[in-house]
């Protein structure tokens, strides 16, 4: 745009230097020179000679002959490169094709590992009778609805992955489908937090139960503590996760946090969920814009603090807030492959 600007002048120029007021460049375009006095005409006065005269020259003097050249503007410009685009895509030859080729080409998921099957197990009955108990449906055709959703699950996962599924039943792998399923069918059924806060109490609950230490009721906080590293250490015994590591926020060590808690402050504690059995399943379910799906794990720990009379204050209807992690560094956005869960719990004594 610049340029046909400094070009525009430079014509502008021209033709006030070819229109001069005097009478004997008056006859312009084939009309004679007027008077320099003003004559209405239509009841608006008739301009002076000079003003004329460089209003037709804008029309028909002679000009240079750069006032000829065709000067592209910025839609043909916008429209050149749009439409080369466009055949690039269709062509195959575009770099967005490229990138994305390659994108989908990098990450491939780690391998699958065993998981604990009577974990598993509980993860797929639990999470259908508690989803049946928030909705008000019949256990046994969520069971059933969930079950149907596995086969569509696992060839998603498995396009996330980027690899074959692990055959076996209880591995993480089949505990990524029985996550996604479970939730694609929970988000069906569950729209408003009321629905959504009683599914998590009762599927924690259940879990809790089946892999994790009694509740610290009236303990210290370094017991309560304790007692959370234990049920973490079991679920990575069991595989759902190949490292855990539960830290206070600012780097806090867990006499500084204990002094917190007792003096009646909020302690923010963060659960690192390596490997966890839930991360690419959570990342498809994200993908289909799905962004409510806790973790199994932290639904467990968030029920031992609740039960060990511990209040949970952040406002989601689990009572923690989690994000996915990629722990290696990509240039491309597309190529994210998430392999830590982050949970974030923020307790308080009731």
């Amino acid at each position: 745009m610049r340029r046909c600007y400094i070009v525009s002048a430079a014509l502008l120029l021209k033709v006030i230097q070819a229109a001069q007021p005097t009478r004997r460049r008056a006859l312009v375009g084939g009309i004679a020179a007027q008077p320099t006095h003003r004559r209405a005409i239509g009841g608006v006065a008739a301009q002076p000679t000079r003003r004329r005269a460089l209003v037709g020259g804008l029309a028909t003097a002679a000009v240079p002959a750069v006032a000829h050249a065709h000067v592209r503007g910025a839609a043909e410009l916008d429209a050149e490169y749009y439409a080369r685009r466009a055949f690039e895509k269709v062509s195959g030859t575009s770099p967005d094709v490229f990138e994305a080729r390659r994108a989908r080409e990098l990450p491939v998921a780690a391998a699958a590992r065993p998981v604990d099957a009577s974990l598993l197990a509980a993860v797929r009955r639990e999470g259908a009778a508690a989803l049946a108990a928030a909705s008000g449906a019949s256990a046994r055709a969520l069971a059933d609805a969930i079950a149907a959703r596995e086969p569509a699950a696992r060839k998603t996962l498995a396009a996330r992955a980027a690899r074959d599924l692990d055959g076996g039943a209880a591995t993480s792998d089949g505990a990524g489908v029985a996550v996604l399923a479970l939730y694609s069918e929970a988000a069906e059924r569950l729209a408003d937090k009321k629905g959504r806060a009683a599914f998590a109490t009762a599927f924690g609950a259940a879990l809790l139960a089946t892999k994790g230490p009694n509740p610290a009721s009236g303990a210290s906080f370094k017991a309560l503590v304790k007692g959370a590293d234990d049920l973490l250490a079991a679920w990575k015994a069991a595989g759902w996760t190949t490292d855990v590591k539960l830290t206070f926020e600012s780097g806090a060590d867990l006499a500084e946090a204990a002094e917190d808690f007792a003096s009646g402050y909020e302690v923010k504690a963060s659960v690192a969920l390596s490997g966890a059995a839930s991360c690419l399943a959570d990342a498809c379910l994200e993908e289909r814009g799905i962004a409510w799906h806790p973790d199994p794990c932290c639904l467990a720990l968030a029920s031992y603090f609740i039960q060990s009379r511990v209040a949970l204050t952040a406002p989601t209807p689990h009572g923690f807030d989690e994000f996915l992690l990629d722990d290696v560094y990509r240039d491309d956005p597309r190529a994210f492959l998430p392999s830590t869960l982050l949970g974030l719990f923020v307790v308080a004594a009731k």
